[in-house]
């Protein structure tokens, strides 16, 4: 489970998390790009690890709806504010635990984890989540910074990391794809976005035989 000192940090990241990842913003306008290729306008999505919200309300134009968690309440706070200046109202912010999600099987067409997985504690429990609230044929959205692709990019982490930025695991292309493809997930299209740091995009599938 989420330990509390990890969420304190957190909150305490949140006050100034949309400043920190400025710097990559005509990456994170590719991702949109990239993302809003791939969903439906009638896809129930989730989003994990949502922060600040800046991915779901960019792309909740071009779906049915989206539930949008972290565990970090001042992110929510964050996230709910940003909101209240879009004009679409079809995200939904709440503080949980992506660990253990209180939604049924098989309940979204998408899911979409973005930038989480070298920050999360305990990510096996999330990967499991996730092919537990997908609908069978769902699609899993996951991008992640890969701070192990350059050294500039290896330089920006360990700064962070020193100012008490959490972070438990770092990738590199090759890596990523494999941790994707060691929790069954079949991978159907990868791409990197360059930029400060490169993100590792993924669309990727997960089929449950049971």
């Amino acid at each position: 489970m989420n330990s509390n000192k990890n969420i304190h940090r957190w909150n305490k990241w949140a006050q100034v998390y949309d400043r920190l990842i400025s710097p990559a913003e005509t990456v994170y306008a590719d991702l949109y790009l990239n993302i809003v290729k791939t969903i439906d306008y009638t896809d129930k999505v989730l989003e994990l690890a949502t922060g600040s919200g800046m991915v779901s309300l960019s792309v909740s134009p071009y779906c049915k709806s989206i539930d949008a968690v972290d565990h970090s309440k001042s992110m929510i706070d964050t996230a709910k504010h940003n909101k209240s200046f879009s004009k679409y109202q079809n995200v939904n912010f709440s503080v949980s635990n992506a660990e253990a999600m209180p939604c049924d099987d098989d309940t979204y067409d998408v899911v979409i984890l973005s930038n989480a997985l070298h920050v999360l504690e305990n990510p096996e429990y999330v990967m499991h989540e996730i092919k537990r609230v997908l609908k069978p044929g769902g699609k899993l959205i996951a991008a992640n910074f890969l701070h192990k692709e350059k050294l500039r990019s290896q330089m920006i982490i360990k700064s962070l990391s020193c100012l008490g930025y959490p972070v438990y695991r770092t990738f590199d292309e090759s890596s990523y794809h494999n941790y994707l493809s060691q929790h069954d997930f079949t991978l159907k299209k990868c791409k990197v976005i360059e930029g400060i740091i490169p993100l590792a995009y993924v669309e990727a599938s997960f089929e449950n035989d049971n």
